[in-house]
């Protein structure tokens, strides 16, 4: 998700009949900046040490994840389960229309649903951080 730094203007309502403050028009050129949460299980794949190095050389801050902790990854709380339960029924030939209904699901998330699962996610995670590392029940 991009995030404009200053953008002071933009949303402000202007009673009926009265000019609508200007304001800059927004560019590539206009500051902003990413906003990114990327989520790191315990996985190999996640502590190699190619993976290790790069967060320790970039601005990127790890917070660790317990071990064995399926009530903490948004893909096993959330992901796999209303994908599951939205291909039942379907029939795939070909691993083509399998890519292609999963890409569509995907697509097909809201905006309002994503943010739902980050805040669970992160209510999640001060749950564990709280419980002294116990799983959520």
């Amino acid at each position: 998700s991009w995030i404009l730094y200053s953008y002071p203007n933009a949303g402000k309502w202007a009673p009926k009949g009265t000019l609508r403050d200007e304001h800059e028009k927004t560019t590539v050129a206009t500051p902003k900046m990413m906003l990114t949460v990327m989520f790191s299980g315990k996985s190999p794949v996640h502590n190699s040490k190619i993976a290790k190095n790069y967060v320790k050389d970039t601005i990127l801050h790890r917070v660790d994840h317990p071990a064995y902790s399926p009530d903490l990854a948004p893909s096993d709380f959330w992901l796999f389960g209303d994908l599951k339960r939205s291909m039942k029924g379907q029939r795939f030939q070909e691993q083509e229309q399998l890519e292609n209904f999963v890409k569509g699901w995907l697509a097909g998330q809201s905006e309002a649903k994503l943010k739902s699962v980050f805040d669970q996610w992160r209510d999640r995670c001060y749950a564990v951080a709280c419980g002294d590392g116990s799983y959520i029940i």
